[in-house]
């Protein structure tokens, strides 16, 4: 009996976000973490510095239609040279237009109508052989070739000296048969691009690009959620003070942590947050573990944990530990129910804001 995981599931997993730990898994009771972490945390005095921060919004584009996302769709597919799927299917949801095919169910174009942020994958029916895909970029050439490609499709950020390279990796396909593994085939290469802004890194579910690069180094998908944005500087008075930031962080490590026997900071990193709906401010990335008591009290357990602390006393971003219903970010949240069923797209000459 052979068993294939499915390179779709693969790709969902590479690129989906969230903690470590789950607050509904973990939190039965709300313990204050161990005091370890307070000292760490007290011995810090000042999470800020004197950096002088600053925050961003994102600057406002027009309202994309159904006509300014087929146009996009098909800049891209002209430069990838991975036509095999029609997209012909398209349904409206709340804020979003999805392009599906008929003849591939991993093609998938999903983007907001908003803010123009997208996933597309041009599907991976053609890479599911149990074999290795020919002419891959290599690690030295991928980045290169992923910025040639927004370039090309208009997807290029104006200012691309706020782009880095975060990550070159792959996808990989495993392949048991009998129970007994065949290896992995190599099937895509990946450029995940992160923004830096004033000397901070930016983290989130924001300012990310993903390219998947195929056969022959062909364009095969690419995430893009990149605000052009503005900034203005951020008044002293606007910050918390360094008590509230610790009562903050020991506030989140118990939603966390709640019925942990021990909880241990590691490391607190000034950063910038983008929420991926249009805001950027500072933050504290912070990073500790978590000790919990094994099955029968025989062994301890230790859990990474990771969470973001806003610095600013009114925070507009919204952070993971917000707890919202109202996600509508293409690749991330779980799909609406469609409002409306386009069986067949229009055609027109609309222009786009993502140029």
């Amino acid at each position: 009996m052979k068993k294939m995981t499915s390179i779709v599931a693969l790709i969902t997993m590479t690129l989906a976000l969230g903690t470590n730990v789950s607050a509904e898994e973990l939190t039965r009771k709300n313990p204050l973490p161990d005091q370890s972490f307070l000292h760490l945390a007290a011995r810090s005095n000042n999470y800020i510095g004197n950096k002088e921060l600053i925050t961003y919004q994102a600057v406002p584009v027009k309202m994309l239609n159904q006509s300014d996302a087929q146009e996009l769709l098909g800049r891209i597919m002209k430069s990838s040279r991975e036509n095999n799927s029609s997209f012909e299917n398209v349904q409206q949801l709340t804020g979003r237009f999805i392009f599906t095919s008929a003849n591939d169910p991993s093609a998938v174009f999903d983007i907001d109508q908003q803010n123009g942020s997208f996933l597309l994958n041009f599907g991976l029916g053609k890479y599911a052989a149990e074999e290795s895909t020919s002419n891959l970029p290599s690690v030295q050439a991928a980045p290169e070739l992923a910025r040639k490609y927004l370039s090309e499709t208009g997807n290029m950020p104006k200012k691309s000296k706020e782009m880095l390279v975060a990550h070159v990796g792959g996808l990989d396909m495993s392949v048991s048969k009998e129970g007994k593994s065949t290896g992995a085939y190599k099937k895509l290469v990946t450029v995940q691009f992160s923004r830096k802004l004033n000397g901070l890194p930016v983290q989130g579910p924001g300012s990310r690009i993903v390219m998947h690069l195929g056969e022959n180094g062909n364009l095969t998908g690419m995430i893009r959620n990149w605000p052009e944005v503005e900034a203005r500087k951020i008044q002293p008075a606007e910050l918390k003070s360094n008590e509230l930031i610790r009562k903050d962080i020991q506030n989140q490590l118990c939603m966390l942590t709640g019925h942990s026997e021990k909880n241990t900071a590691q490391k607190s990193t000034l950063v910038l947050f983008d929420d991926g709906r249009g805001v950027i401010e500072p933050a504290l990335f912070v990073t500790a573990k978590a000790l919990y008591q094994g099955p029968n009290n025989r062994e301890v357990i230790e859990i990474p944990v990771d969470f973001y602390v806003p610095l600013l006393r009114k925070p507009k971003a919204y952070y993971p530990f917000m707890q919202s219903l109202d996600s509508k970010i293409p690749g991330i949240d779980k799909q609406q129910k469609p409002s409306e069923t386009i069986l067949s797209p229009k055609t027109g000459e609309g222009q786009s804001d993502m140029r």
